[in-house]
């Protein structure tokens, strides 16, 4: 076996060029050089863990388009190791950014987490999670873009990819907040997955048992991250419970700045302005994150603001302009000037002082005789007598001599009736058999996506339960692979509609269970195109089996079968 090291190629094309560090156990990463279109990339050579199911992963997630992801240009298996193959991330990482400024602006950390949060949602909505969320796995472009490293991959690969959907999608939520209150604070709020260890993460302080709240840790804190941060890891398993949560609570945020928020000193303001002294934050209130939920939007609008170097205790945030940012929050408005005189006595008093004009009466006086005078106009209106119109004079039409075939065809005929009609109307309508669940069928294989088979029946036609991909349409070494449906009791069907990304293949509904999933009897075949109806002659029964002989091609090309939703009648 071949040591795979600096000068390898991999798959005849990415050479190996310089070692770079990683943070996941039995992962090495290296920057490469792709010789065929010249550019850099980078590749990830898994040594350790669930390597296979690491490498479909990586595959799922390749299938995501969405520019903010890492893009995933190539992954297999050279002797004996698994490779994957990524675009170069370009920029610096939330790590190195908030290495460098100790925490970020209040609105960049809004902006960069959110981004990343409708990044993972559309992932989530094709069954993929990061599940290991953190901050050297989200970059900061030098054109103020966002981009994620590690989708799918990792949490395969650490064997975190096992547990329902509701706790996954519950894992990146809060990896998503995690990474929010490290951007707001520099500190880490929870604990890294084992395996993953990065080196000068400094911790959050623990109070009762929860991470300090970030207002506590860093000045300037907008209340409504404040609180975010504080109930997501608090102890009532409270806060969002996906990435589309997640952005609905950071929105709206402002464009992404690059430009580094130490660089620009007070001695750049003109002379006759002075930067305000820091001001101590009040304590902030807490707020129950499902109360928020209704809150009316903050107001936004242009504020100047004057960045410079800042004490520690001073609060640091930037008003952005670009997708709304929120508004910035300033200390107490200073004291109006005439204030200064109170208390003052004058030479003249305030009786021999004459008020001033006020219009209030005038107008409502002329509003009052409008309003009468059309009072009035409109009863005389109403009041008029109506002179009846008479009609204009119309002859009368001349009289027609009824004839023998006028008359026979004015007998009205009698229908006459339809065969097709009489079967019509006895035809009732088909009515919708409710399914109580799903089951993946693989008997000669070792599974596909379990953990994505209650996509076919989450009434979201944008989820999908995915088989693996083949090679060969005819998945060689198998007799077929499928679901396995359970209604919530025995019914009558006749019509079964399985809607697919993609289209061929042959499609098999069979009644049978998942015990004997190619048995049965077989009710209805065929190819499929998109959203397809099977119909058959009516059966009881209370299970049956959606079998796939031959996968079809989905629309990215690739040999699988993806089911949206299935619904019986």
């Amino acid at each position: 076996m071949e040591a795979l090291g600096q000068g390898t190629s991999i798959a005849g094309r990415y050479q190996l060029v310089d070692p770079l560090t990683s943070d996941v156990a039995g992962v090495e990463k290296w920057l490469a050089t792709d010789r065929v279109l010249e550019r850099d990339v980078q590749v990830h050579l898994l040594r350790e863990g669930r390597t296979a199911p690491a490498l479909d992963a990586a595959r799922r997630a390749a299938l995501i388009k969405d520019e903010r992801l890492i893009r995933i240009i190539d992954a297999g298996e050279q002797d004996g190791v698994v490779y994957v193959i990524t675009a170069q991330p370009e920029g610096k990482s939330l790590f190195d950014l908030v290495l460098h400024e100790q925490f970020l602006p209040a609105d960049q950390a809004r902006a960069i987490v959110g981004e990343a949060a409708e990044a993972i949602e559309a992932a989530r909505r094709r069954g993929v999670y990061h599940l290991v969320l953190r901050p050297t796995t989200i970059y900061r472009t030098d054109e103020g873009k966002v981009l994620l490293t590690g989708l799918g991959l990792e949490g395969a690969l650490l064997s975190l990819d096992t547990a329902p959907p509701l706790v996954t999608a519950r894992t990146d939520a809060m990896g998503l907040v995690a990474n929010l209150y490290y951007a707001l604070t520099g500190r880490w709020p929870s604990t890294l997955p084992p395996g993953v260890h990065i080196a000068d993460l400094e911790q959050a302080p623990v109070v009762a048992g929860s991470p300090a709240p970030p207002a506590e840790l860093s000045a300037g804190i907008p209340n409504d991250l404040d609180t975010l941060c504080t109930v997501t890891f608090g102890p009532n398993n409270d806060g969002p419970h996906s990435a589309s949560e997640v952005a609905r609570e950071l929105a709206p945020w402002p464009e992404i700045s690059t430009v580094d928020p130490l660089i620009m000193a007070d001695e750049n303001l003109p002379p006759d302005v002075a930067p305000a002294p820091p001001t101590a934050p009040s304590a902030p209130q807490r707020e129950s994150f499902r109360d928020r939920l209704e809150a009316p939007p903050v107001p936004t609008g242009p504020q100047r603001t004057t960045v410079g170097v800042r004490p520690s205790n001073a609060p640091r945030f930037t008003q952005g302009t670009g997708r709304g940012a929120p508004a910035a929050f300033p200390g107490p408005a200073p004291l109006a000037a005439a204030s200064a005189g109170a208390g003052k006595t004058s030479g003249t008093s305030q009786k021999s002082q004459k008020p001033p004009f006020n219009p209030t009466p005038w107008v409502l006086g002329v509003v009052a005789i409008t309003v009468i005078i059309a009072v009035v106009l409109a009863f005389q209106t109403l009041s008029a007598p109506l002179t009846p119109r008479e009609p204009a004079a119309t002859p009368p039409p001349a009289p027609v001599e009824p004839t023998e075939s006028a008359t026979e065809s004015a007998e009205p005929e009698e229908p006459e009736e339809s065969e097709d009609e009489d079967e019509s109307d006895s035809k009732e309508p088909l009515t919708p058999v409710y399914i109580d669940s799903v089951e993946e069928v693989d008997p000669d294989g070792d599974g596909q996506h379990p953990e994505q088979q209650h996509l076919a029946i989450d009434g979201d036609s944008d989820t999908y339960w995915n088989s693996q991909w083949f090679v060969d349409p005819a998945i060689p070494g198998r007799s077929g692979i499928g679901l396995a449906v359970t209604l919530e009791e025995t019914s009558e069907i006749s019509q079964v509609r399985v809607n697919i990304d993609g289209e061929g293949g042959q499609i098999e509904i069979r009644d049978t269970d998942n015990e004997d999933p190619g048995g049965g009897d077989l009710l209805a075949d065929g190819a499929a195109d998109g959203d397809t109806v099977f119909e058959f002659d009516s059966v009881e029964l209370d299970t049956f089996v959606i079998w796939v002989t031959e996968l079809p091609v989905d629309s990215q090309g690739n040999n699988r079968i993806s089911i949206a939703e299935i619904s019986v009648k």
